[in-house]
């Protein structure tokens, strides 16, 4: 009885879960070695960063604009598709409206990306002066 009170005594709150004092010890080592781990693997990383190629960043519009690709090809294979296998055709309207939900976003896109240059350029080391009211 004496030993099992002792057990309740030493449990230590992890979480959600009541465990051990031995139980506690084997977490502390486990996360020590991942630590010493942890380590090595950042040194290791530090001598080689000049050969480890760098993750880039997609562009929000990159990935938008392939969107508007596959779905603008899915969407002319489904209608080749339904119509030559139930001679059924796809409507006029949704087509319409489809390809004009689609061009627009590329549309609006090109303008973000040409926006963009024009005003990287102009606020380069050379400012373009006004000559407009002359």
């Amino acid at each position: 009885m004496a030993g099992l009170m002792q057990t309740l005594l030493q449990k230590h709150n992890y979480g959600d879960v009541m465990m051990t004092e031995k139980m506690f010890k084997s977490k502390l080592k486990k996360l020590k070695k991942r630590g010493e781990r942890y380590k090595k693997e950042k040194e290791i990383r530090d001598a080689y960063a000049e050969y480890i190629p760098e993750k880039v960043k997609r562009k929000t519009s990159n990935t938008l604009l392939a969107i508007a690709v596959i779905a603008n090809i899915s969407y002319v294979v489904a209608a080749i598709w339904l119509q030559l296998q139930t001679g059924v055709e796809i409507s006029s309207t949704l087509t319409t409206c489809w390809f004009t939900f689609w061009g627009c976003e590329i549309f609006v896109l090109a303008g973000i990306k040409v926006s963009k240059v024009l005003t990287e350029r102009n606020s380069g080391p050379y400012e373009i002066e006004d000559t407009s009211d002359i």
